[in-house]
């Protein structure tokens, strides 16, 4: 082994098994919202359609809707090891179904379970089912960039907001930023006014306009379909 493999290791790629979720509801299934009313949480879990990165959170009637589909395993330490290992980025590729051979992008985690969430093009998401079975290429965990002096890749706020590290040659075939709205200008919670206190304008957006016209871009995906 070189020195400079010795001194700069690489992580390993692991082939992992998911399945499809499908979407499960309590013998409660209703949730209540901050007005004290009933409602369904639509979309929690499962293949989500019409839903993409970038869309607004307050655009849609959902809760914890996640776009593409939340990947999981029947057994609990399988699928400890599929949320841990899998990272953004990483491949995956659907094994049975319909929609066998299609592939895909690991775009996000979430869940206190564990769930993978993956993206898909529009048209091969809609032949998906729950159930189907996918392979995800994990790879990453345990890379640390130079640019973050932490043990993870966290920035030291406030008096650090951007960073930057070299990345080798990558393919990809898909690279986007796009900025829509701020909690502020997209959120109608925080539209008007928010207590009886006449000497405070607690408005979002009248309340401190510089902040509400302040947008901060916290991740940069590049990835190929």
């Amino acid at each position: 082994m070189s020195a400079r493999l010795a001194a700069s290791p690489r992580p390993v790629s692991v082939n992992l098994l998911g399945v499809v979720e499908h979407p499960v509801l309590g013998d409660g299934p209703y949730r209540i919202d901050v007005d004290g009313h009933p409602y369904l949480p639509v979309g929690d879990g499962g293949i989500v359609l019409g839903l993409q990165l970038g869309d607004s959170v307050f655009g849609r009637r959902a809760d914890h809707a996640a776009p593409g589909a939340c990947l999981v395993h029947p057994d609990p330490a399988a699928r400890h090891a599929l949320a841990t290992y899998s990272c953004i980025g990483n491949q995956v590729r659907v094994r049975s179904g319909h929609a066998a051979g299609a592939l895909g992008v690991v775009i996000g985690k979430r869940g206190k379970e564990g769930r993978v969430i993956a993206a898909f093009r529009p048209a091969e998401l809609a032949t998906m089912r729950p159930s189907d079975e996918v392979s995800v290429r994990a790879c990453g965990q345990g890379c640390r960039p130079d640019a973050f002096p932490a043990d993870v890749p966290r920035p030291t706020a406030p008096d650090l907001t951007t960073r930057s590290f070299r990345i080798g040659p990558t393919v990809a075939t898909h690279l986007m930023i796009r900025v829509v709205t701020n909690q502020c200008t997209g959120g109608p919670d925080y539209a008007g006014d928010q207590d009886n206190d006449p000497r405070s304008t607690s408005d979002c957006t009248t309340g401190n306009p510089a902040v509400a016209q302040t947008v901060r871009i916290s991740e940069l995906e590049a990835f190929t379909f």
